[in-house]
C-alpha cells in the first residue's frame, strides 16, 4: 500500500482532474436521461388528456341525441357542434325495433386538426319516456 508522502503532494493532481472529468461525464448523462424521461411523460399525459376530452365530447353528443331521440320517436337525425378545443356529432338512426346512437368526439389543436378521437355507439328500444339503453361500446383512435 502506497502512502502519503508530503514530499509527493503534487503527484496526485493528474488523477483528480481525471476522477472530476469521469463524474461529470457521468452527471451529464444522467442529466440528459432524466430531461428525456421527462418529456416523454409530458407528451404522454398530453394525449392522455386529448383523449379525455374527446370523450367527453362523445358523451356530449350521445346525450344529446339521447335527449333528441326521447322526444323524436321513429326518426332519423345527424348533428355536428363544435364546443371548446373540439367537437361532436351525432347520427341517430332507425333500425328494426331499435335506434342507434353514433357520436364522435374529436380533440382539435390550435389549427382545427384532429389530435384524438373517440366514438360511442348507443342501442336503445322504446320512445318518448320509455326510451330504455340496452347497449353501449367506444372506441379510442
Amino acid at each position: 500500500m502506497r502512502q502519503f508522502n508530503p514530499k509527493n503532494k503534487g503527484n496526485n493532481k493528474g488523477q483528480v482532474l481525471m476522477l472530476a472529468l469521469i463524474m461529470f461525464s457521468i452527471v451529464s448523462v444522467l442529466s440528459a436521461v432524466m430531461a428525456s424521461m421527462w418529456q416523454a411523460e409530458i407528451e404522454v399525459r398530453n394525449q392522455e388528456r386529448n383523449s379525455l376530452r374527446a370523450f367527453c365530447l362523445a358523451q356530449a353528443g350521445a346525450e344529446e341525441a339521447k335527449a333528441w331521440a326521447r322526444n323524436n320517436s321513429g326518426a332519423t337525425t345527424s348533428s355536428d357542434v363544435s364546443l371548446g378545443g373540439g367537437r361532436y356529432r351525432y347520427v341517430v338512426s332507425s333500425a328494426t325495433g331499435e335506434r342507434i346512437i353514433d357520436a364522435t368526439g374529436e380533440t382539435l389543436d390550435s389549427s382545427s386538426n384532429v389530435i384524438a378521437t373517440r366514438k360511442i355507439q348507443l342501442k336503445i328500444t322504446g320512445s318518448g319516456a320509455s326510451v330504455a339503453q340496452v347497449s353501449s361500446s367506444w372506441d379510442e383512435k
